[in-house]
């Protein structure tokens, strides 16, 4: 499995930059290539790499011979697809926010880190988090 890294312009948006530099440089490409190495797999076995309709997305079956893309139609993404990065990157300032001050207190409070991290319960930070989300104006 891939780990999940979430990258996007100042608007949120994903760009053809970024898109190329997290399938050939950063993610796709190593990771896929280490993983499948890991489970006995040779060095170039086939990768299938499904992507949305995003015009942004390097056209990467051209560079790769063991990468095959397939790519979504335009009616079935919006369905399946993660929200959109600018939700995504709030959500994650919010959560980091919150948890840093969480364990700021613990630590002012003389509660050991280890004891804290422990503890910590994510089901409890998201909804604290959605507690914190501003109502939409109209």
């Amino acid at each position: 499995m891939i780990t999940k890294s979430y990258r996007a312009n100042q608007n949120g948006w994903m760009t053809t930059e970024i898109s190329s530099k997290w399938f050939f440089e950063n993610r796709f490409v190593p990771e896929a290539t280490a993983r499948c190495n890991s489970v006995g797999l040779d060095r170039d076995c086939k990768i299938l790499l499904i992507l949305d309709n995003c015009p942004a997305h390097a056209n990467v079956e051209l560079v790769k011979s063991n990468v095959c893309t397939v790519r979504l139609r335009p009616s079935c993404t919006s369905p399946i697809q993660p929200p959109d990065n600018g939700i995504l990157r709030s959500l994650k300032c919010k959560y980091c926010a919150i948890f840093m001050m969480r364990l700021l207190s613990a630590s002012n409070s003389g509660r050991p880190v280890q004891e804290f991290l422990k503890t910590f319960n994510l089901r409890s930070m998201v909804l604290r988090m959605l507690g914190n989300l501003s109502r939409p104006r109209l």
